[in-house]
């Protein structure tokens, strides 16, 4: 069980969730077995001859001290994380400590041991009719190797326990007075079934690192998905903010509008608007998004009609209010600039309704029209400031228009789904993941190291068979040689690789009946009248394959194997006359180990779920934090940079001062400047942009696109080529007119450079490839 998944998670430093809630459940299992065999030992350290109750009481209280605190520890940490959002701080306290007691306990349990080992203070006498006389030592080895199991590293847990085995052979032969063979009997079962165990939960333990890994690697890949995707979405507001803004008040001087008292009051407003705060803090409700709105394009033309329509209230997040205001006043600017006509009056009319479906803002008018495919080439209004801008938002803008017959842009936004569908999706998730786990638990009992654990066990039961038969501990041994032959088909079941790692049902039922079977087969053939001892062999290794069972994903069969383990025991109680108690005392240590096993691997499985949810949310909450911090970032730094080179300008013209030829041209390289950004990201901060400025003073009217899209790629290499031929050129070039685009993913060019009479295009390695007349740029 300690093969198959990859090890580095071993060498995490610091345990992730699945792992500390694993130590949670072992270390509450592990302080309850200390206590559970404490108490089935107490008789034997009482009322044993030779044994000093006060002394072995001291002794021995360490260790029950320390697993009643690890119990209630690790209870109170279990009940944190169940509860909705834990109180962080005091849950890694908790396992701080744990993972401190879980250590203490390992270390005092060897010190007792070794005093053990020495000296003689808990001696053992034969066992008795009811009770087994086991040495509370013996008896906590299975404890402390699953305590072990969850502090140590995966080579000093194993080490551990087999480096126990001769020290408890010491402590078992000093308290019985001499080495027997019962001592070597018990120690060497007693090592199998831990180094079992100890494999199980190796598996375990590997598993919850693994998800640990997987959930950490999928926080950080959401996080940093969240980054670019603000990224591009605050790229794409600044760009369509300083179009919507900006550029028509530089257009504007650049042109050098007659109407200075309009050249004023734009100049005011792309001011206003870059020293105003844009982003909308909270949620806004339904009807005042829309009166505002209304509002808004109220001012802009008063003649515009505008009909709001409420039927349904919403609560619109910030960042999609933004986007619907500024989309729909965009349309609006776009319907005044262009709709107009000399001939003709245009009627224009907004209308805002909020209903089940969600929201949606139509702006039409009568006015001239346009071909939408036509006018989104090379232009940001309409595909950036309104289809770009509803999409980033999750929602949705149509454009329909046909020369001559008016426009129409419609813009829909629908809320999240409702709890119910949301839920769904958690559900499912939560499902496939609990599901995925239980398949990782079944498929570690076909690793090579389950595999050789159920070796090494086989051989120990062997051996127990053929010792109890040699000293004839049965009235016959057949039973007992056929049933340990009966119990091998069902184990190599067990472990043999399965479609999915799920087990058939037939092999569970078959594995029932077969332990069923060998305990009415074995127990009544032992002769002996009280304890059985190792005679009855056949229990332990029934309840090695209802182990088996739960680990394959079938608990009630497992179950129902050890129910009918305890029919078995009560029909060899009853008919040999032994006391009614021995059922009980008899199976209530396969009872609890079975318990164990299954409340690890059932609540493991079952927090899963939960751990995910939680890990999703914080995944979800830091990448929120994240994409907003770097939408912040983004937004700041556009703003500062486009304020910082247009306000000298803008200020001069709001203050009054005639539009002279300076200033135009001022006006015109920075309205230039700024749609390069716009249009073109690739060439912003590169020499091309101070190249390009050149050339239009000189009369050059530059065009620079970037159609290589969002996600792209360039090597730097490449992009240093392409820059540096871009840029000669440009510094040489005499044409009337250059535009420069840089090419899809897909074409085989990279770049392609048109003038008035030659066409240049560079490769994929931004090498020049030919040109279709003219010269070349040296």
């Amino acid at each position: 069980m300690t093969d198959r998944l990859g090890g580095d998670a071993e060498r995490v430093s610091s345990p992730g969730e699945y792992r500390l809630h694993v130590r949670r459940l072992v270390a509450l299992f592990a302080g309850l077995g200390v206590l559970e065999i404490g108490i089935l030992s107490g008789p034997t350290v009482y009322f044993t001859e030779g044994v000093k109750p006060i002394a072995a009481a001291m002794l021995l209280a360490p260790i029950v001290v320390l697993a009643v605190v690890i119990a209630g520890v690790s209870a109170g940490a279990i009940y944190l994380r169940r509860c909705g959002r834990p109180r962080r701080d005091l849950l890694r306290r908790a396992d701080r400590l744990l993972a401190g007691l879980l250590a203490a306990l390992l270390g005092v349990y060897v010190a007792v041991a070794c005093v053990l080992a020495a000296t003689r203070l808990l001696p053992i006498a034969a066992p008795g009719d009811a009770l087994a006389r086991m040495h509370p030592m013996l008896g906590w080895y299975f404890v402390i190797a699953a305590a072990g199991a969850v502090v140590l590293t995966r080579r000093w847990r194993f080490i551990f326990v087999v480096a126990l085995a001769p020290l408890l052979l010491m402590v078992n032969a000093t308290a019985i007075g001499e080495l027997q063979f019962v001592s070597v009997e018990d120690v060497m079962l007693d090592m199998a079934t831990n180094l079992a165990t100890i494999g199980a939960l190796t598996w375990l333990l590997r598993l919850a690192e693994t998800s640990d890994a997987s959930g950490a690697q999928q926080r950080a890949q959401a996080v940093e998905l969240a980054a670019r995707q603000a990224s591009t979405r605050a790229q794409h507001e600044a760009n369509s903010f300083i179009h919507d803004h900006i550029l028509s008040a530089l257009i504007a001087v650049a042109n050098g509008l007659p109407d200075r008292a309009a050249l004023r009051d734009s100049a005011r407003q792309a001011l206003d608007s870059l020293s105003a705060e844009t982003a909308v803090a909270s949620p806004v409700a339904t009807r005042t998004l829309l009166n505002d709105v209304a509002g808004r394009v109220g001012v802009m033309a008063g003649e515009i009609r505008t009909d709001v329509v409420l039927t349904r209230e919403h609560e619109i997040p910030p960042e999609v209010a933004q986007a619907i205001t500024e989309a729909t006043l965009e349309a609006v600017r776009n319907s005044l600039r262009h709709a107009g006509s000399d001939d003709a009056p245009v009627t224009r009319r907004v209308t805002l309704t909020s209903d089940a479906c969600g929201i949606s803002i139509e702006v039409s008018d009568n006015g001239c029209g346009f071909d939408p495919a036509v006018a989104g080439r090379g232009r940001h209004g309409v595909s950036g400031s309104i289809i770009a801008r509803m999409q980033d938002v999750g929602g949705r803008a149509t454009v329909d228009s046909v020369p001559g017959e008016g426009a129409c842009v419609t813009l829909r936004w629908r809320p999240n789904l409702d709890s119910a569908d949301q839920q769904r999706p958690e559900r499912d998730a939560a499902q496939s993941e609990a599901a995925s786990w239980e398949r990782s638990l079944s498929a570690s009992m076909e690793s090579v190291g389950a595999r050789a654990i159920a070796a090494g066990l086989a051989l120990v039961h062997f051996i127990l068979l053929v010792y109890e038969c040699a000293v004839h501990s049965y009235w016959h041994w057949p039973p007992a040689a056929l049933s340990f032959i009966a119990l091998l088909p069902p184990a190599v079941l067990l472990l043999k690789a399965w479609p999915d790692a799920l087990l058939p049902r037939w092999v569970a039922q078959l594995t029932v009946v077969v332990i069923a079977a060998v305990n009415f087969l074995v127990l009544p053939q032992i002769i002996t009248t009280g304890w059985p001892g190792y005679a009855s062999w056949c229990t332990g290794a029934g309840s090695d394959l209802s182990r088996g069972l739960l680990m394959r994903g079938r608990p009630v069969y497992a179950w129902a194997g050890s129910a009918a383990t305890t029919l078995a025991t009560a029909y060899w109680v009853i008919s040999t006359g032994r006391p009614l108690l021995m059922i009980f005392t008899y199976m209530l240590g396969h009872y609890f180990t079975l318990v164990s096993w299954h409340g690890v691997a059932h609540l493991s499985t079952r927090a899963t779920t939960q751990i995910a949810a939680t890990q999703r949310e914080t995944a979800r909450l830091q990448a929120q934090q994240h994409a907003h911090e770097e939408a912040d970032r983004i937004m700041t730094s556009r703003m500062a940079s486009v304020r910082q080179r247009v306000t000298p300008l803008l200020t001069q013209i709001a203050d009054g001062k005639a539009p002279t030829p300076k200033l135009r041209s001022q006006a015109y390289l920075l309205e230039a400047e700024l749609r390069d950004e716009i249009r073109a990201p690739f060439f912003t901060g590169t020499s091309i942009v101070t190249s390009a400025q050149a050339a239009r003073r000189r009369g050059t009217e530059v065009i620079l696109l970037d159609d290589s899209g969002d996600n792209t790629t360039i090597d730097d290499q490449v992009r240093t080529n392409a820059v540096n031929y871009v840029t000669k050129f440009l510094n040489v070039t005499q044409s009337n007119r250059v535009v420069i685009r840089l090419n899809p993913p897909r074409r085989p060019t990279l770049l392609t450079i048109v003038t008035d009479d030659t066409r240049y295009r560079l490769d994929r390695q931004g090498e020049l490839i030919a040109e279709s007349a003219g010269g070349q740029v040296n």
